[in-house]
């Protein structure tokens, strides 16, 4: 799976696990739908579509199927928390993938300010700080899902 902008000249487009659209309180292998922004380079964010898995089945990241129709065309993923599995999964499809709980136009802001990091394979922790507090990577092994591993 390729991501929407390869290139990333103009931006980036950002599925979000979110049970509301205003916050960024689903992890990912625990959601069932998602909702996608389109993120410009200056920080500017609009949300384009909600997007909802078929019969309400979770994202498996380790289940390719359970997902390319949720995150097709996307570059990025946002999740309350995203587990090490998880993060490789969608990264050999071309997809970065974040813990960053919080609200979501703060995360989306703090990812454009720190967009030149998205090539370095900065740690989650290292780029949650658009988010609101409490967004220090709380990924896998933090308990409370049977999930990622």
């Amino acid at each position: 799976m390729s991501g929407a902008n390869d290139t990333e000249a103009s931006g980036w487009t950002v599925a979000v696990a979110s049970s509301d659209g205003v916050t960024i309180d689903s992890h990912l292998g625990q959601t069932s739908d998602v909702w996608i922004f389109a993120l410009e380079r200056d920080g500017t964010h609009r949300q384009v579509e909600r997007r909802a898995s078929q019969r309400g089945q979770r994202i498996d990241p380790h289940a390719p199927a359970s997902f390319e129709a949720l995150l097709a065309g996307v570059d990025i993923v946002l999740a309350a928390q995203v587990g090490p599995g998880a993060v490789k999964a969608l990264a050999e499809r071309g997809i970065r993938a974040f813990s960053a709980p919080g609200r979501i136009g703060r995360a989306l802001e703090g990812l454009a300010r720190r967009g030149w990091i998205l090539g370095t394979g900065a740690r989650p922790q290292d780029f949650a700080g658009g988010a609101d507090a409490g967004a220090g990577g709380g990924g896998c092994g933090s308990g409370g899902c049977s999930g990622c591993s």
